[in-house]
Formats: structure tokens, sequence, C-alpha cells
């Protein structure tokens, strides 16, 4: 069991190094061309939450962070974030986003997420809210949520 999450550590450890190599050999940002968070994306800071059963470990193994503050103003069209930062010794191994109480159909169309280093967590969209007329909306009241691992 032990010598399982080893090499999925690894494994995760590796695909992040291979991600950041890419990006910076390529000079570009992880993600879909032309689609921010770029070199200046803010960096998000975050607070430990209860996992999805609503219960904590003695030893938690997921660490599951969110945004302090709901992200507002959210301008139309393609945009980003990155998170920050994974407990010491842990690594970034998932993301997501939503608005209290509604999970989807807000507007904020997920274009992919990656990590953006071992500890920290990139998000890519594109906010197709609308108006009455069709017109492109800001969006307010998003939280940003980051899945940390830590190998005992």
């Amino acid at each position: 069991m032990v010598h399982a999450r080893a090499i999925a550590a690894l494994i995760l450890a590796a695909a992040g190094l291979a991600a950041l190599a890419a990006n910076v050999i390529g000079g570009e940002t992880p993600g879909p061309p032309g689609n921010p968070p770029g070199p200046n994306a803010s960096a998000l800071e975050v607070e430990r939450v209860a996992g999805p059963a609503g219960k904590r470990a003695p030893k938690p193994r997921v660490f599951y962070l969110e945004t302090r503050q709901a992200l507002n103003d959210i301008p139309p069209g393609p945009g980003g974030e990155i998170i920050e930062k994974c407990p010491k010794k842990s690594v970034a191994i998932n993301g997501y986003f939503y608005k209290k109480e509604l999970f989807t159909g807000f507007g904020l169309d997920e274009q992919g997420s990656s990590p953006a280093g071992f500890r920290k967590w990139a998000f890519y969209w594109d906010n197709v809210a609308t108006d009455a007329e069709g017109k492109g909306v800001e969006i307010d009241g998003v939280i940003l949520g980051m899945v940390c691992d830590k190998d005992g």
C-alpha cells in the first residue's frame, strides 16, 4: 500500500515537472493557447475546508482549500486565476470552482485547469454569461477550490 502511494506521488510529481518544464521551455503558460492566466495572474489565498463528507481525519492525507473571498467582476470572455499553496510536503492534484448554491449554469465555461508548479493550481475559463439582450456580463460570487495530496 505504501509502495503504491509512493509510485503515485512520483507519477504526480513527474507530471507536474513535465508540465512546468514544457511551459518554461515553450515560454507559454499552461492551458489553451491565448487563454489566461498568464504571468501576471494573481495568486489567491486559500483556507482549509472540511472534505466532501464534512469530516476531517486525524491525520488528513487530502486537503481541500478554497478562496477566502468569492471572486467578483469576472469579465466576459476568456480568463483565469492561479490559487496557492498546498501545505508543505503536499502537491496540488485537482481544482474546482462554483457559486454558492449554484454549481452549473452560471455562465463560467471551464476551459481546463492544470498544476502551476507543485503546490499551486491554475484555472482557465470563458465567461459566456449574457443579459436579456445577449450582451456579455460580469460574474460575481465564484469560489475557487484546490485539492492537495499529502503522502504520509
